[in-house]
């Protein structure tokens, strides 16, 4: 069974913040130059400033878009621009979304689990993966010394344990 904790979540603080659509940003694998240049004119406090900071031709190894994400990060937590929660907890999301003409919705939650070995099958890993996109992630992983990419995963909840439990709660 894998292992779910509760963590200290990171958000906009809305007293500073007060326009959410302003200051979210897609993943970083669906976000062209086009659209990077967009959310940065969009908002200073846009999210895509630490999840794809630009890359500038006079980068170096000390100077560059992971370090640049890392110190946006942490003058916006020093600023009060983002706040990170007292209590560690499971967070409840509920997700909207249109395919085909039908509107949807998609509860789950976001939570802290451990990763496993491939060979325990308890977290099993995506399809197919990039060597690319992999090595800008962990990079920026060690910038921030924080995820900002869930990972989205199914799970199978065997006996109807949890989805009551979703069913009664607001995210």
């Amino acid at each position: 069974m894998a292992e779910i904790r509760p963590f200290r979540g990171v958000h906009y603080n809305q007293r500073l913040v007060t326009n959410l659509s302003a200051v979210i940003c897609p993943p970083y694998d669906v976000i062209a130059p086009q659209m990077q240049q967009e959310l940065y004119r969009r908002s200073e406090y846009n999210f895509v400033r630490v999840e794809h900071n630009r890359e500038l031709p006079q980068d170096t190894a000390e100077d560059n878009r992971y370090t640049r994400s890392a110190t946006t990060l942490e003058q916006w937590l020093e600023q009060g621009i983002l706040r990170v929660d007292e209590v560690p907890a499971i967070y409840l999301h509920d997700h909207y979304f249109t395919y085909q003409g039908r509107e949807y919705k998609r509860r789950g939650i976001i939570a802290r689990v451990r990763l496993e070995e491939w060979d325990t099958m308890v977290v099993r890993p995506h399809e197919g993966t990039l060597d690319e996109p992999k090595s800008d992630r962990l990079s920026l992983l060690w910038a921030l010394q924080a995820n900002t990419s869930p990972i989205l995963a199914l799970f199978e909840d065997q006996g109807q344990r949890i989805a009551p439990l979703l069913a009664t709660q607001e995210p």
